[in-house]
């Protein structure tokens, strides 16, 4: 029988494409479809931060799942159940039945995401590393983009047809990476950490260096502050400047060509010739300065110029960050690094959804200033990482 599974990132950078691209298509959606349901505005957030409760709680069950039966085997598995649950979304009627299939969707969506940042970490080595994950990021962004683009399109005519597509593409993407994708050979994990999210959380001072914990502490400011701004920034093209779903579609589209640029230049630059834990910080003071002026913005073709130039920021820092957390994991780690990685983003994205739907109602712009205050607080820590991280070189080298 023909064998055509192998072990390469590039044929996973194709199939992951695929996936961000079927990921992408139901968020333009999503608030209208609220709308059309006559939800009230704070069930936006509820339903996101259930989200990200199931990614929070089974990212690192996903993670140790891919480190013992294999990382491509885990991911074909988790896209059938995440498909599942979107499905079950898309015929939800009320508000409850929303929160408890999106909890199902994070609960598989995360995993999915989780051990391809493990595939993806075992198929290349720290040599190209960071280039790497610039092209993952790029490529996903730009596909998770057009997902957009083509969503709110086909959405502003049919929003189940979106739902459609995307559970079709799901079981596509399932089978295409079960029939070319082969995880690289490994011996089971040396150690085990913990599969509870809590109790991992617990211990994590115990369980890893302080770098490694200070630098979660930043990825879960960013997470907050990154799912804020966009759940705010939908929201808000809907509902405050009463524009149709197409222009959440073509603002991401535009976004995405900019950051697949951005991560093939600037990353690449930055991981060769510059110092990410330095580097890192001016784009998160960048990210906090641009989300703060968004909404005081009155011309919308100027509000349309700095949001793109926010997304495209916000593409910059998110490759810098995996490539600095997963520097701390080697082949028989980076499931649950990987799974600890995305526990953390969830955690974030929890706080930042709920924070979100419940200011939202109180005063449109409180999101956006949220936002740029973690983002500021973020910049803060990473100056923190990078000074210390100096103070222990030069400790070295002295003792030397």
């Amino acid at each position: 029988m023909l064998n055509l599974k192998k072990v390469s990132f590039y044929r996973f950078l194709i199939i992951g494409a695929f996936f961000s691209l079927f990921q992408g298509l139901v968020h333009p959606i999503t608030p209208i479809f609220f709308k059309n349901l006559n939800f009230p505005d704070y069930v936006f957030g509820i339903v996101y931060a259930s989200t990200s409760v199931g990614t929070f709680l089974f990212s690192p069950f996903w993670g140790r799942l891919g480190d013992k039966i294999g990382h491509a085997k885990a991911f074909s598995l988790s896209i059938p159940i995440y498909a599942a649950s979107q499905a079950a979304f898309g015929l939800s009627t009320t508000p409850i039945m929303a929160v408890i299939t999106r909890f199902i969707s994070g609960m598989a969506g995360g995993g999915s995401q989780v051990v391809a940042l493990a595939y993806i970490v075992n198929s290349s080595n720290s040599e190209n590393r960071g280039k790497v994950m610039s092209y993952y990021v790029a490529i996903n962004g730009v596909c998770s983009s057009i997902g957009y683009f083509v969503g709110g399109s086909v959405g502003n005519k049919n929003i189940p047809a979106v739902f459609f597509i995307q559970v079709i593409g799901f079981c596509l993407v399932s089978i295409l990476n079960y029939i070319f994708i082969k995880d690289p050979e490994e011996e089971d994990l040396s150690y085990v950490l913990p599969s509870n999210s809590i109790d991992l959380f617990s211990k994590m001072k115990y369980l890893m260096p302080k770098s490694l914990s200070l630098l979660f502490i930043t990825v879960f400011l960013t997470s907050l502050s990154a799912i804020a701004f966009d759940n705010s920034f939908n929201y808000y093209i809907n509902d405050t400047l009463n524009l149709p779903s197409t222009y959440n579609g073509n603002i991401k589209a535009i976004t995405g060509i900019v950051g697949l640029i951005a991560n093939f230049t600037i990353n690449i630059y930055l991981a060769k010739n510059t110092d990410l834990n330095k580097s890192v910080i001016i784009i998160l003071l960048m990210c906090g300065i641009l989300s703060l002026a968004t909404p005081f913005i009155s011309d919308v073709n100027m509000f349309f110029f700095i949001s793109i130039i926010y997304y495209t920021f916000n593409t910059i820092y998110s490759p810098i960050q995996q490539v600095l957390v997963m520097e701390y994991a080697d082949e028989k780690s980076s499931g649950v690094i990987s799974g600890l990685l995305s526990s953390v983003r969830s955690v974030g994205w929890i706080i930042g959804s709920l924070v979100v739907g419940f200011l939202y109602s109180i005063e449109v712009r409180l999101p956006f200033i949220v936002t740029s205050a973690a983002f500021f607080l973020g910049t803060a820590v990473s100056v923190y990482i990078y000074v210390r991280l100096k103070k222990l070189q030069e400790n070295k080298v002295l003792q030397m």
